[in-house]
């Protein structure tokens, strides 16, 4: 799969539908950029070829932004129904994920809430259920913001944006110590990852970063 970005005149907030016809002219006007370096001094395959013996290609603008308001009543959304990012990093089906554990055990909190009472098939009111939807909100919130700057940045970098996204994408994101460093600073930031807290498991993966959320084993 090859994906290419090309920036906007100006950021817009309308939708758009592309055709076979606007792809082909974006191919047009990039299509003479090698899709991977040549051998033996022959020039690669360039976009132009790429997309003549494509099995399928789409076009669409990439959007991004944070919805100030995750739930309504019994409705709630996660991954990109509630925060969007450009695809730069892999961070928006990631935090979708998280999303998803975070959730859960904001829920479950509110069933055992109600059912450390005395009754095991309790169930939490409307207000327990918005406490727990506003809650898994409010953890997750700084969270996606930062997963949105950094996508952008990284998006903003490869399509030049400016003249600093371009120093930082001839001059430092070239260097392998600095990618390092910051896959590194990622590395930390995954470590903060929640895991579902009512199940049960073995922690067989530990790295540099240990998990600020560990697996529970069983009780013995």
């Amino acid at each position: 799969m090859i994906g290419i970005y090309a920036r906007l005149d100006k950021p817009t907030r309308d939708g758009a539908r592309y055709t076979e016809e606007d792809e082909k002219e974006f191919v047009k006007r990039w299509g003479s950029l090698p899709v991977i370096a040549g051998g033996e001094g022959k020039k690669g395959p360039t976009i132009a070829e790429a997309y003549a013996n494509r099995t399928q290609a789409g076009m669409v603008n990439l959007e991004e932004g944070v919805l100030p308001h995750w739930s309504f009543d019994r409705i709630v959304l996660v991954g990109d129904a509630a925060h969007k990012f450009t695809p730069s990093t892999g961070a928006g089906c990631n935090n979708g994920i998280v999303d998803v554990v975070a959730l859960a055990n904001e829920l479950y909190h509110a069933f055992r809430e109600v059912r450390d009472k005395g009754d095991e098939s309790a169930f939490p009111d409307g207000e327990g259920i918005l406490r727990a939807f506003k809650e898994y909100q409010a953890q997750r919130w700084e969270t996606v913001k930062e997963g949105m700057d950094g996508a952008s940045r990284a998006t903003g970098a490869a399509t030049w944006a400016d003249l600093t996204h371009r120093f930082v994408d001839r001059h430092v994101l070239s260097r392998q110590g600095l990618v390092k460093f910051f896959a590194d600073k990622s590395a930390a930031g995954v470590a903060k990852t929640p895991v579902f807290e009512y199940v049960e498991g073995e922690e067989t993966m530990v790295g540099k970063f240990p998990w600020a959320h560990p697996m529970k084993g069983p009780v013995v």
